[in-house]
């Protein structure tokens, strides 16, 4: 086990740790808790172009932040083990999570919530700087 804990990998294993936080408690309060979460988007979006879409914008979003979550923890994982998963490109889980910010500030948008849009527009942003971190300050290169 060889661990490059430099500077930079540091700090990326701190925002890989955010993210995977991030998107998988997200994904599990969808899994654990569907009915609340139904009943409160229906309502959400319930004067909405969405509003007969839910059910299956939610189980998309759901194996969105699922499958971001993975992403982000295999990200740490390489980060203190030897082998690397170089079929998955470190940048492949923050390009996929910037695609689900879109869809949820897009949700947003359509429902109105432009508080809950000005949030995932925080989100959003954060993820475009640690994209121009890594390509910065990690040695990291793309397939």
């Amino acid at each position: 086990m060889n661990i490059a804990l430099s500077i930079p990998n540091i700090i990326y294993l701190f925002i890989c740790t955010f993210f995977f936080i991030l998107f998988f408690q997200s994904a599990l309060d969808k899994i654990l808790n569907k009915k609340d979460n139904l009943d409160w988007l229906n309502s959400h979006f319930k004067s909405s172009i969405l509003s007969n879409s839910v059910p299956l914008l939610f189980f998309s979003l759901t194996i969105l932040e699922l499958i971001s979550s993975i992403l982000f923890l295999i990200n740490i994982v390489n980060i203190f083990i030897e082998i690397r998963f170089y079929f998955l490109n470190p940048i492949l889980a923050f390009c996929l999570s910037m695609f689900t910010f879109l869809c949820l500030f897009f949700g947003q948008r359509i429902a109105k919530d432009y508080e809950g849009a000005k949030t995932i527009a925080i989100y959003f942003t954060l993820n475009i700087l640690v994209i121009i971190f890594i390509f910065e300050y990690m040695d990291l290169k793309l397939i």
